[in-house]
């Protein structure tokens, strides 16, 4: 089965609300640290300048285009097409302290808790990530 990668990212508020409606459909991010690929996913999460830290929402994105090395396109950068999953049954479940996570069907969610989740997984039939990007 094929790895999918997870890439940690800072989103504004005013980005992260266009894009849960859907009425922007694209990141553009440098690669300066970060090896973007098609069917890599974005987890995005809200995060106030104001106050200089999340807000606690985050969502998640798959890449489903690149575009570099354009002309116009400044050097080590990237425009990526995203779109939500189309199956919203998947929840990205990370593990911070281990710098890992899982991307997991809704049904294999018996419990959640103050943040904690509990659940059946088959490793076998998930997709598991590479370490997450932060």
């Amino acid at each position: 089965m094929e790895k999918r990668r997870f890439h940690r990212l800072k989103t504004t508020p005013e980005y992260f609300r266009q894009i849960l409606l859907q009425e922007k459909k694209f990141e553009l991010r440098s690669t300066l640290d970060r090896d973007f690929q098609v069917g890599d996913y974005l987890l995005l999460e809200e995060y106030s300048t104001e106050k200089e830290e999340h807000t606690g929402d985050s969502m998640l994105v798959l890449v489903t285009s690149l575009l570099a090395d354009y002309n116009g396109l400044e050097k080590d950068h990237v425009i990526m097409s995203i779109e939500l999953p189309s199956n919203r049954n998947l929840v990205f479940v990370a593990d911070y302290e281990e710098n890992k996570g899982v991307l997991l069907d809704i049904k294999d969610i018996i419990h959640v808790e103050k943040r904690k989740v509990s659940c059946e997984v088959n490793w076998n039939n998930s997709f598991l990530s590479q370490p997450i990007h932060a």
